[in-house]
């Protein structure tokens, strides 16, 4: 179990989101 990559896995897929809500507005 690796706790600290999940939440890198989380942040990155937020950060990934947010970008493509900024590209798209």
């Amino acid at each position: 179990e690796r706790p600290l990559q999940d939440m890198y896995n989380c942040l990155h897929s937020f950060c990934l989101s947010l970008q493509l809500e900024v590209l798209h507005s």
